[in-house]
């Protein structure tokens, strides 16, 4: 896909008992594959993959950077406008703390559900020249949603066809996925029976995207994705298998698991196993799932940050009371503050 990727620091993986490694590929209510070996030879290194917008922000929400002040922003009443200031006008992000100052206001202002920040987001989907703000921005306007994402998402793919911009493209598909809107999924819909895109990640983008609306129409799709030697491809199939949430998916994923496979490659395994196997649950077990999933892995980034954002969706009073829960939970510090900025927003 993209040749120059940004690169993010790996936050470190905790220890779960279950009996992955051996190649059991059962359920693993209990917790997810263990793979510590793996992440002690890799001990906080900078990580080459691939920064996609199905990376959940997990390694840019500021969690070092000024997060006691973010999280008071973000249960501000007037936190859509302050945030949506401090992205204005032209910034170039010459470094990562830069970017974070930048990213972290553009990830929450998609929690806030407000349309001030619209016109910005727009701004920074079609006219930045940075992966991340591409992709952020293009997921944060899909999580507002509404009829004004809508039309901003739907015209960004309609007008990078014609530039063939793919990435402007694929963080516009996965923002149209986040969009919760008929019109949304109808629009992904048309894009893979037209074969509009015949290169094999983008139509993997738009099977996870369609996902995201229960529609398992790009299933096999991205099962061909896991066959493929490119590791960027791989890993969005991947992503693309959780949101779908097949479970016939499952035995291929435990078996790149337990092969020789990168540990980037198992650790998006692992975030993948467990968004298929909390999809499996009725709405009340789902809850108690994720909650025990969250708390053994948390600090998995990527599953803390689908899981708060699955609990939330849920919308029951049993997920409201989970993430309150969880936002006390000061011994697991990101998951935390994760769910802490997600009750800012509800």
């Amino acid at each position: 896909m993209h040749k120059n990727k940004l690169v993010f620091l790996i936050f470190s993986i905790g220890i779960f008992c279950i009996n992955g490694l051996n190649g059991n590929t059962t359920r693993s209510t209990v917790g997810l594959p263990d793979f510590q070996a793996t992440y002690n030879q890799h001990p906080k290194t900078p990580s080459a993959t691939i920064f996609t917008p199905f990376d959940y922000e997990s390694k840019i929400l500021g969690f070092e950077n000024k997060k006691d002040s973010i999280l008071n922003i973000g249960g501000q009443h007037n936190a859509a406008e302050v945030l949506t200031d401090s992205i204005k006008g032209e910034k170039m992000p010459m470094n990562l703390k830069d970017l974070n100052d930048i990213l972290t206001p553009m990830v929450i202002l998609g929690e806030l559900n407000n349309n001030k920040p619209l016109t910005v987001l727009s701004e920074y989907l079609n006219n930045s020249d940075n992966d991340a703000l591409i992709s952020v921005s293009g997921k944060s306007i899909g999580h507002i949603g509404g009829a004004k994402a809508f039309q901003i998402l739907s015209k960004t793919v309609k007008n990078s066809q014609t530039n063939n911009d793919i990435r402007r493209v694929e963080a516009a598909i996965i923002g149209l996925g986040y969009c919760n809107d008929i019109r949304a999924e109808k629009v992904l819909q048309s894009l893979l029976n037209r074969n509009v895109y015949s290169n094999i990640s983008t139509r993997i983008y738009i099977a996870g995207a369609l996902g995201m609306y229960g529609n398992q129409v790009g299933y096999k799709i991205a099962m061909d994705g896991l066959n493929s030697a490119n590791t960027d491809v791989l890993l969005s199939a991947l992503s693309a298998l959780g949101f779908i949430g097949n479970t016939d998916a499952l035995g291929a994923v435990w078996n790149i698991f337990n092969s020789n496979a990168s540990y980037v490659v198992k650790k998006r395994c692992k975030l993948t196993i467990f968004m298929i196997e909390c999809q499996e649950e009725s709405k009340y077990a789902e809850v108690n799932f994720i909650r025990t999933g969250l708390e053994q892995n948390s600090e998995h980034t990527e599953i803390v940050q689908w899981g708060i954002d699955r609990l939330k969706k849920i919308q029951t009073e049993a997920s409201k009371t989970s993430l309150e829960e969880l936002a006390n939970k000061e011994s697991f510090p990101y998951l935390s503050y994760t769910a802490k900025l997600k009750l800012n927003s509800i």
